[in-house]
């Protein structure tokens, strides 16, 4: 994630954007079977037996078996850095767990189930492009300016047919145009 263009006051803004971001879309692929770490896609279902045994016959495996898990999955940001895992409240049992499914440790006799990525490793596209797209909604031009979405959101104006830039639309020059006083 590149920060150079966002200004030193809204560094951490972004990060905990992109942070909330990042647990809520891990939630949401995992909850789904899946995995949001690019090139794993979806989980090794749940053996039969175990599903009828502790999830009323759902095989997908979604992590949630008591909760503890997930739910102190968490992100810590720190100057330009974030990290996505469990960090200082997270029980040994929480962490076990947690390395059991990812099997950073390589130890893990569990189906490897990634859901947080190792350091050479990244998310799934959509969530790539998602992060590109919080990052830049703070970013600003070598001028100081804020980057603005809307100029390359283009319509197509009635009159003239020539698209023109969002930003633009109610500038004096092209409402002249539009309503010919210019």
């Amino acid at each position: 994630m590149n920060l150079s263009k966002v200004p030193e006051s809204q560094k951490s803004l972004v990060l905990d954007d992109v942070g909330e971001f990042l647990v809520t879309s891990i939630l949401r692929k995992v909850s789904e079977g899946k995995s949001p770490v690019d090139g794993f896609g979806s989980f090794e279902k749940l053996n039969k037996k175990y599903a009828k045994d502790f999830k009323s016959g759902d095989r997908t495996p979604n992590l949630e078996l008591t909760g503890d898990l997930l739910d102190s999955l968490e992100y810590r940001a720190s100057g330009e850095e974030l990290e996505v895992g469990y960090f200082d409240n997270a029980s040994e049992k929480t962490l076990g767990k947690a390395d059991g499914h990812n099997n950073f440790s390589g130890k893990s006799q569990l189906p490897t189930r990634r859901y947080i990525p190792k350091d050479d490793e990244t998310f799934i596209s959509s969530i790539q492009n998602e992060i590109e797209n919080i990052v830049s909604e703070y970013e600003r031009d070598e001028d100081g300016n804020a980057s603005d979405i809307s100029d390359s959101i283009f319509i197509a104006p009635s009159v003239g047919g020539t698209p023109v830039a969002l930003n633009t639309l109610f500038d004096d020059e092209f409402l002249g145009r539009l309503f010919g006083t210019r």
